[in-house]
């Protein structure tokens, strides 16, 4: 059921994800999702299974994973400016800042 959940979710964001950028006119491919996330002592490995595990169940799906010890500085520049990430994982963010806007 949980695998189900996150494929579920993932699935949402890459195809909102894609749309988002086409929209832009960003050079990301669209069979792309990619992720940030804060590089900060707490491992990388949990990013990177869930990544392989989402593309073996989206056949030609590529997830790109970027990982940012300085993200907790750029996240706010990054949501007020664009970014081409469709998924931010980071800790310690007033995300409710950017929820309110829209």
């Amino acid at each position: 059921m949980k695998k189900k959940i996150i494929s579920l979710v993932l699935a949402a964001v890459l195809t909102g994800g894609a749309a988002s950028m086409a929209a832009c006119g960003s050079s990301k491919n669209e069979n792309e999702l990619w992720i940030t996330y804060f590089k900060g002592g707490y491992g990388s490995e949990w990013v990177e299974t869930l990544a392989r595990k989402f593309e073996e169940e989206h056949e030609g799906v590529k997830v790109k994973t970027a990982g940012d010890t300085q993200l907790i500085n750029s996240v706010a520049n990054m949501m007020e400016n664009g970014t081409n990430y469709d998924l931010i994982f980071c800790h310690d963010i007033a995300w409710e800042d950017f929820v309110a806007p829209g």
